[in-house]
C-alpha cells in the first residue's frame, strides 16, 4: 500500500511540474577547459553579458570560436548553453481550457498552482472552465507570454538572468555571444507562418576572464 501511495505521489509531482511554466537549461562544458585563477566571481550579478558581441581576445568566425593568440593566459572558454522558456498549461473561466501562460519561476504564486491544467488526469472538463465559480480567480492571472514590448523585455531579462546562472555554475565570469530568439507558429494544414513570437530562447558561450 505504501509503495502505491509513493508511486501516486511521484506521478502527481511530475504531472503538476509539467503544467507550470519553467526554464529548460542545456549546458555543454568543453573538455579540458578550466576557470582561470583569481576568478573570484561568486554572484550572478557580477557576471558580464556581451549581447551579440565578443570581447577583445575572443574570435568567432562561423563555427570557429577560439581565444586569440596572446590571450591564452587571460581568457579561457568553458562551454556553451541554450535556454528555452516553457509556458505552463492552465485553465480559467471564459477561455479555452488549455491556455498557455508564462511567468518566471520566482513570480509563480499559489494561484498558478491552483489553476494548473490537470486534464491529463481526466479531472478537467470543458464546462468547468466556463461556468463553475471556483475557476473564476484564474482569469486574473498575470501572463507574460504576449508580444508586447513589456512582455518581450520581461522574458529577455529572464533569459539573461538564467544565462548568468549557467555561467556561474560553470565557473565563468562572462557570457559572450548572447543571443535571444523567438518561435514561429506554423499552420499544420498550409505550412505557412501564423505568427512570430519573440524572446523564448537564448544561447551563448561562457568564458573566464582573468582580472
Amino acid at each position: 500500500m505504501n509503495k502505491k501511495m509513493l508511486l501516486i505521489s511521484v506521478c502527481a509531482v511530475v504531472l503538476l511540474s509539467c503544467a507550470l511554466p519553467r526554464t529548460v537549461v542545456k549546458e555543454t562544458r568543453f573538455v579540458n577547459s578550466k576557470p582561470l585563477a583569481n576568478n573570484s566571481v561568486n554572484s550572478k550579478d557580477s557576471v558580464a553579458v556581451y549581447e551579440n558581441e565578443y570581447p577583445e581576445g575572443v574570435e568567432k568566425n562561423g563555427d570557429l570560436f577560439r581565444v586569440e593568440r596572446g590571450y591564452e593566459n587571460k581568457i579561457s572558454i568553458l562551454g556553451e548553453f541554450t535556454l528555452n522558456l516553457q509556458p505552463g498549461r492552465l485553465t480559467g473561466p471564459f477561455i479555452y481550457p488549455y491556455m498557455n501562460l508564462y511567468v518566471k519561476e520566482e513570480d509563480l504564486s499559489w494561484l498558478n498552482t491552483y489553476c494548473m491544467d490537470i486534464s491529463v488526469l481526466g479531472l478537467t472538463l470543458n464546462i468547468f472552465s466556463y461556468v463553475l465559480p471556483w475557476n473564476w480567480p484564474c482569469y486574473g492571472l498575470t501572463d507574460r507570454g504576449y508580444n508586447t514590448p513589456e512582455d518581450i523585455d520581461y522574458r529577455t531579462e529572464v533569459l539573461k538572468d538564467k544565462a548568468k546562472e549557467a555561467a556561474l555554475k560553470m565557473g565563468g565570469n562572462a557570457v559572450v555571444g548572447f543571443h535571444v530568439e523567438g518561435v514561429t507558429i506554423i499552420d499544420a494544414r498550409t505550412n505557412s507562418a501564423l505568427a512570430n513570437t519573440f524572446a523564448w530562447s537564448a544561447g551563448g558561450y561562457v568564458i573566464s576572464i582573468k582580472p
